[in-house]
């Protein structure tokens, strides 16, 4: 192979169906000395820590727009059709110019989206319609409950966005009732799986009876150095945990299990 033009190699080295150690190492050696070059346009709104390469086309990215001009200006960037997972972290300031990049003709490919809020999905939905995953930021959890439910837990409005086919959606801790009013109502009829991030423990017989009578068939949750993963059956509900940290605190684990075991089988 010749080498000379670092971008056409990387994506030679991409596309062989078996790599050498040598190989590997030599596209990882390019993929870090040739990340603008390999982004192209895109290189300014990429995090290049986080980007993933498949085929030799981008497929895997995190965000940052630092501005209106920088979002708009790559609206409808061809750079765009191979990605199929893109967010933004979650301490990005610039997160008020994600719908400049995600309501985006060209992202048509997009399937996983996380850092994002409810007003994000309005736009992704319009431009996306494979998208499939969505992990919601923790600012926007908080407000959306705050803006749309002010009153009275559980009323439900019109500024909630409709999330249409969308199966899977991580969040963090919110009260049940309201998103149950999702759950149940026109917005979630494509939902199947929720994640809850830092959920108290006293609240999970709750959000199991509030999916019941829902299409909802994998609930997880994710308290301190833990990860709960429960399956809907047909006799009734089963489950695993498994520790997500080192040293994952056992008294979290022992009241999840106080409050869970009766209502669910775990293996």
């Amino acid at each position: 192979m010749r080498r000379g033009d670092p971008r056409g190699e990387f994506i030679a080295l991409q596309l062989c169906n078996e790599r050498s150690v040598e190989q590997e190492r030599r596209m990882k050696k390019l993929l870090r000395g040739q990340r603008d070059a390999l982004l192209g346009d895109l290189a300014p709104v990429i995090v290049k820590s986080s980007i993933k390469f498949e085929g030799g086309v981008l497929t895997e990215c995190e965000l940052r727009t630092r501005s209106h001009r920088q979002g708009e200006a790559l609206r409808g960037h061809l750079g765009w059709s191979t990605v199929r997972e893109a967010g933004f972290p979650q301490s990005e300031y610039g997160r008020q110019y994600a719908p400049l990049v995600l309501s985006n003709s060209g992202m048509r490919s997009l399937r996983r989206t996380w850092g994002v809020d409810w007003h994000d999905l309005l736009a992704t939905r319009r431009f996306s319609p494979m998208l499939e995953t969505v992990s919601l930021s923790y600012t926007s959890t908080m407000s959306f409950y705050y803006e749309h439910w002010p009153e009275e837990t559980g009323r439900r409005v019109e500024a909630c966005p409709n999330l249409g086919p969308i199966r899977r959606l991580e969040f963090y801790e919110s009260d049940p009732l309201a998103m149950g009013q999702i759950l149940h109502g026109p917005t979630g009829w494509g939902l199947r799986e929720l994640a809850l991030f830092y959920s108290p423990w006293q609240r999970a017989p709750e959000w199991l009876e509030v999916v019941e009578s829902t299409r909802i068939s994998t609930l997880e949750f994710y308290p301190a150095g833990w990860c709960f993963v429960l399956q809907r059956e047909d006799y009734g509900w089963t489950g695993e945990y498994l520790p997500t940290d080192p040293r994952p605190y056992q008294e979290v684990l022992d009241r999840f299990l106080e409050v869970l075991g009766p209502l669910v089988t775990f293996s």
